[in-house]
């Protein structure tokens, strides 16, 4: 199979490179870069938690915002 055999033809296509292509699309439609939590973000949280779980909860809904 050749590049030629790549066609527009719409996301109903079964040939191997069609197929290929619609992902690599797809994944660059939907691809986003993971936000971390700075050190200080962290410390700042650490310091509001009153146990390991709240740590943890707090944690969660940080990353959560950031990575919405």
């Amino acid at each position: 199979m050749t590049d030629t055999d790549i066609h527009s033809c719409g996301y109903y296509c079964d040939k191997p490179l069609c197929i290929k292509a619609q992902r690599d699309e797809l994944r660059e439609m939907f691809a986003k870069e993971w936000v971390d939590l700075t050190a200080t973000e962290i410390k700042i949280l650490r310091r509001a938690a009153t146990s390991d779980r709240r740590f943890a909860e707090l944690l969660q809904a940080k990353l959560k915002d950031k990575n919405k």
